[in-house]
């Protein structure tokens, strides 16, 4: 009852400070898939001389599968280090 009460009132007090600005749509260069996002696209695209993405995009790979590995080496060692007779913590 008191969280549904305070959750009323952040509720209001949103409300209260949304409608003190004037009403706005949504830029249709945001919304477009020929906006700006298709426009950085084809700037990105265009750098393709100077970037050899497919190497870029293997060493990204390998770095988040590196990141991977070794969270799920402390993962592995903080079960272990939980099990009686076997691990420090335990």
């Amino acid at each position: 009852m008191i969280v549904e009460w305070a959750a009323q009132i952040c509720m209001d007090l949103a409300v209260f400070f949304a409608g003190l600005f004037p009403e706005w749509e949504i830029p249709e260069f945001m919304t477009s898939g020929d906006g700006w996002l298709g426009v950085m696209a084809e700037s990105l695209y265009g750098l393709g001389v100077w970037v050899d993405w497919g190497a870029l995009g293997i060493c990204l790979t390998a770095v988040g599968g590196v990141y991977v590995v070794a969270g799920l080496i402390k993962l592995a060692r903080a079960v272990i280090a939980h099990l009686p007779m076997v691990g420090g913590a335990g």
